[in-house]
């Protein structure tokens, strides 16, 4: 009976030491901001200090995206409103664009007064649209698990090119100085040739939905189920800092994350689950629970972080 005892607990503590462990659940100032809908929230963007856009919707039926200019203190419903819910919106070059279910893909050149939409739907789901360095446009696809695209397009849209695909879903595209990383499930991929080759990195263990780098050497990949992994030689080799499911009591799906520097991030999903680290991921602290809201997306705007997500939730948290 001892000699069970003392294994069970050395591979607790094995465990804790290969990932990291949540050490104590911590206050936040968190205030829930009116919304002008109640409608799904899915990514939010800030192009100033004071200006910034929320897209979302429902999968099959509406796409929207909210504006504020007062720095997200009170938002409003914009003019584009689409057959599909959006999930992505990003900015280049003075232009917006956001992407969505089945292909849906606009883009506004007058700070979202007006949107156009170029040559699509796709009959895809359009998870994520991002640039390289060159300007060049990419779009993650896939839904499910099983199979995924990326297309491409140096135009802002106009016309694309399927760049490869892959036996599981592509969640999310990032470059960082000529090099990208692509975050599918079970795997992350790499490109080195601004986007034309994609190859296979030694990762597994998750759906992974955001890859953010602080740094050249230093990165994080955000699993969907609850892994984090973390680079420290530009995503060369990754190593798992959190295994959600043996180091927390309850279980939660991550979402995203926002990175304030190569120490501190923020980690959401769902039922209103935030972490917190300060030392670059090797302990994380669990915000005091202050919704039972899925949330979807994490912004920093100021000296403040914005949370959005299901039926049109908005929350401040004051750092």
């Amino acid at each position: 009976m001892k000699n069970k005892f003392f294994i069970l607990l050395l591979i607790a503590l094995v465990a804790c030491f290969q990932t990291a462990c949540v050490k104590q659940v911590i206050e936040a100032s968190i205030s829930e901001i009116a919304s002008p809908t109640n409608q799904d929230l899915n990514d939010i963007l800030f192009t100033s200090d004071s200006v910034g856009y929320i897209c979302g919707g429902t999968k099959f039926s509406k796409g929207i995206v909210l504006k504020t200019t007062d720095a997200g203190t009170s938002w409003i419903l914009d003019t584009l409103t689409a057959p599909k819910a959006l999930y992505s919106i990003v900015s280049d070059h003075n232009k917006l664009f956001t992407t969505g279910n089945e292909g849906y893909f606009y883009s506004s050149d007058n700070a979202a007064q007006s949107w156009t939409q170029p040559g699509f739907p796709y009959w895809q789901r359009f998870n994520q649209i991002t640039f390289n360095d060159a300007g060049e446009c990419f779009i993650a696809v896939g839904d499910g698990f099983d199979r995924g695209e990326i297309l491409f397009s140096n135009n802002d849209g106009a016309g694309w090119l399927r760049i490869d695909t892959f036996n599981r879903t592509i969640k999310t595209i990032v470059f960082h100085h000529g090099v990208g990383f692509a975050g599918a499930y079970g795997i992350i991929y790499k490109t080195t040739d601004n986007g034309r080759t994609w190859l296979p990195t030694y990762t597994s263990g998750d759906l992974f939905s955001k890859i953010a780098f602080t740094s050249d050497q230093i990165g994080y990949a955000i699993g969907y189920f609850g892994v984090i992994l973390k680079t420290t030689d530009g995503g060369n080799t990754w190593k798992k800092i959190l295994n959600e499911n043996f180091s927390f009591n309850e279980k939660s799906n991550f979402r995203d994350a926002v990175f304030l520097n190569d120490e501190t991030a923020y980690v959401v999903g769902d039922k209103g689950y935030v972490i917190q680290t300060n030392d670059g991921g090797k302990k994380w602290n669990r915000i005091e629970k202050f919704t039972d809201s899925d949330i979807y997306a994490i912004e920093k705007v100021g000296n403040k972080l914005i949370l959005v997500g299901a039926e049109g939730k908005i929350f401040t948290l004051d750092l």
